[in-house]
């Protein structure tokens, strides 16, 4: 019997099994520091992979993968008559002060291995896949290691700051004098909130190595008006 033609739903399954492939290339183009390096102007492959470090023809397999989704484009010839690659306006979110921390931790191992175990995590009884694949909480991991911490705690900021810089549009907290962030990271968050309104003091809840990890991240102007308290809002 012959293969059945593909159909719309069939084109809609394969597009979302190839997420995966999506993730990782703008993951891996985050991790390099690929937008960050093209945010000055267009480079050749050769002078981005003598820049980043990475093999010249494997990354110009990458940055046409990037062009295809319109994360790069190709912008003309160098002097040697190579072709150069620039960021788009969806590529420049992936720099380094915007949407790039966030990239960079997702397509991480400790957040990327976790997913190949989701099935496993179904089972009656079993743990949450990232205990299964790592043999303990997100939290805990953390705790213990410095490297995934900070990429988390770039990660949380990165986003953060996006609804920051919109919430303070919309929210009017004019009638309010104290707010609290009940697990609020490293303060990304209500620190905004307290240099939009000066009269505000601020509360905020995380775990005590988080808190920790606040110190040389609040804002000198909102300090005094700031409060940490260790806590964790899920007991």
């Amino acid at each position: 019997m012959s293969a059945p033609f593909a159909d719309d739903d069939a084109i809609a399954l394969f597009d979302i099994l190839t997420g995966r492939c999506r993730a990782q290339a703008v993951s891996a183009a985050a991790q390099l520091g690929l937008a960050d390096t093209l945010a000055p102007g267009p480079l050749s492959a050769a002078a981005l992979a003598r820049r980043l470090d990475c093999d010249a023809s494997r990354l110009e397999r990458l940055l046409l993968y990037l062009v295809s989704l319109e994360v790069c484009c190709r912008e003309g010839k160098d002097d040697g008559d190579q072709d150069t690659y620039g960021l788009t306006s969806l590529g420049r979110t992936l720099t380094a002060d915007a949407l790039g921390p966030l990239a960079s931790f997702l397509g991480s191992p400790e957040q990327w291995d976790p997913w190949s175990r989701l099935a496993d995590s179904l089972r009656p009884g079993a743990e949450p896949a990232f205990a299964l694949t790592h043999g303990t909480d997100l939290y805990a991991y953390m705790a213990e290691n410095d490297s995934a911490a900070a990429r988390y705690d770039k990660a949380i900021e990165s986003f953060t700051r996006q609804e920051a810089l919109a919430l303070v549009e919309v929210l009017d907290l004019s009638g309010v004098s104290r707010l609290v962030d009940l697990g609020g990271g490293r303060g990304t968050l209500l620190t905004t909130l307290l240099q939009r309104w000066p009269e505000l003091t601020g509360v905020l809840v995380d775990l005590p190595d988080v808190l920790e990890r606040t110190l040389d991240h609040v804002p000198a102007a909102v300090a005094d008006r700031l409060e940490t308290a260790p806590g964790d809002f899920l007991k």
